[in-house]
């Protein structure tokens, strides 16, 4: 089973064509990420920065937005870190 490549992930979180390939490629990867644990989380990675950043221009005007903007970047990098701890070592070679 391949992973998920980035482009497929970026696609199902913030597109906004649902042109007939794109919907396929929506479902894939959500077919995808309901089998893999780690696609599944890059996946639920990547739906909360598209969140994040889309209330970036919101938060500049409101100061509790604004934290709680920078709480979810924290916590999305903590998150991005342990999964390329868990990706590089489930992919070295055991020798």
């Amino acid at each position: 089973m391949n992973c998920l490549c980035e482009e497929d992930i970026l696609l199902a979180v913030a597109c906004r064509d649902l042109s007939e390939e794109n919907r396929r490629r929506i479902a894939r990867v959500n077919a995808h990420a309901r089998q893999c644990g780690a696609c599944k989380e890059r996946l639920a990675a990547a739906e909360t920065l598209y969140t994040v950043f889309a209330a970036k221009e919101r938060a500049a005007e409101n100061p509790a937005l604004q934290q709680e903007l920078e709480s979810s970047m924290i916590l999305f990098l903590q998150m991005e870190r342990t999964l390329c701890r868990e990706i590089e070592y489930e992919t070295k070679p055991l020798l």
